[in-house]
């Protein structure tokens, strides 16, 4: 059974690129961005704490933060006491 409109994808034919068409040359691969040195990771650890000591070590990061013009967080405080308070070795 012939269609009224047997041609109805000539356009969506000219659109797709040729099969036989050569491909294109890929452009060389950017060079990787220097990246920045890679930092310390640590072991992740969950501490409960009381509120009111939670409290008091916000209290010094906001001290600190203040003091230093730059963001000191809770955790910095934590491992700054930390590894005041526990002997070397």
């Amino acid at each position: 059974m012939a269609s009224k409109h047997p041609d109805r994808l000539a356009g969506l034919r000219k659109m797709a690129p040729d099969a036989t068409a050569p491909k294109p040359a890929a452009a060389p691969a950017p060079a990787p961005a220097p990246s920045a040195p890679a930092r310390e990771r640590g072991e992740p650890v969950n501490v409960r704490m009381p509120a009111e000591l939670r409290a008091r070590l916000a209290a010094e990061s906001a001290r600190r933060t203040a003091e230093a013009g730059r963001t000191v967080t809770v955790q910095a405080v934590i491992l700054d006491v930390l590894g005041k308070a526990l002997p070397h070795g």
